[in-house]
């Protein structure tokens, strides 16, 4: 599979998994959930990038 399309879903699991956590502590508000949501799955996003490219060029 493409580096970026499994980029992409781990990236959404993991925002996804922090949106509920979010909704869990701050009593349901929903702008400040999705926003960090949104950070954590850009974030995650782009260490998943990281790590994959520079795992499989060492490999290849």
């Amino acid at each position: 599979m493409n580096r970026v399309f499994i980029a992409v879903v781990f990236a959404v699991g993991v925002g996804a998994w922090v949106y509920g956590k979010f909704q869990k502590s701050n009593g349901g508000l929903t702008q400040r959930s999705l926003i960090g949501a949104a950070v954590a799955g850009v974030i995650a996003f782009i260490l998943f990038i990281t790590l994959a490219s520079t795992l499989l060029n060492r490999i290849a």
